[in-house]
């Protein structure tokens, strides 16, 4: 590709994807494909039956998730602006009852800082979320329409349901991480972050539970 002129970056890119495509990590019996985690190299008639409950299960489990993820989603910035102007509040009288020691002062400055940086994990996880399957998936095989292609259904709404988790799991990882520093700050903003948010994503997944009782009323018709 660089003898036709393309560009160094785009090369590169072109050897990443050749290099971590499915065809180079064939198995040695049978010349199989591995196809993931999911079941076995070969995919038994046990497996596949497996694989379409799976889906099946998933797309339920998906019409109470994902309007649950949607109101989580708008409940975190707001936890975040009050827990924000609770620390801003409470700063003046916790310096004052430490007598300003520099140790609390660092401990401090950490929480803000992880408070406010938490926007940054949000928008992560929302960018993700919006092109990770076109990144993965932008061309002709990621099609139901190929035989092949079928069991990108499951693929997607699982990456559908994880990247709905991303914005509590990043967040739990970033702040966890805070504490490889010494500063043990964690476990107190998830909490107050995961308690939140839980009324506005039970609320949200009501949709969910009604579409399963329409459907199952319907089923019995």
């Amino acid at each position: 590709m660089k003898l036709l002129g393309n560009s160094q970056a785009t090369y590169q890119e072109e050897i990443i994807k050749r290099l971590v495509s499915p065809a180079n990590l064939t198995i040695s019996q049978g010349g199989e494909v591995y196809r993931g985690y999911g079941g076995n190299a070969d995919m038994t008639t046990m497996n596949a039956i497996s694989r379409i409950g799976a889906t099946a299960g998933s797309a339920v489990a998906s019409l109470g998730a994902f309007p649950a993820f949607d109101a989580m989603r708008q409940a975190l910035p707001m936890v975040q602006s009050i827990l924000l102007m609770a620390v801003y509040i409470m700063l003046p009288m916790i310096l004052a009852f430490a007598a300003y020691e520099f140790s609390t002062l660092i401990t401090l400055t950490f929480v803000v800082f992880a408070l406010n940086f938490l926007t940054f994990w949000w928008e992560l996880a929302r960018w993700l979320d919006s092109w990770m399957i076109t990144a993965l998936y932008g061309s002709d095989t990621h099609s139901s329409l190929n035989m092949m292609g079928l069991q990108n259904t499951s693929d997607d709404i699982i990456m559908n349901l994880v990247m709905g988790t991303m914005f509590i799991v990043l967040p739990a990882v970033w702040l966890g991480a805070l504490s490889w520093a010494g500063v043990n700050v964690g476990a107190a903003i998830t909490n107050a972050a995961r308690d939140g948010t839980s009324v506005a994503h039970q609320a949200g997944s009501r949709a969910g539970d009604i579409a399963g009782k329409v459907r199952n009323s319907l089923g019995k018709k």
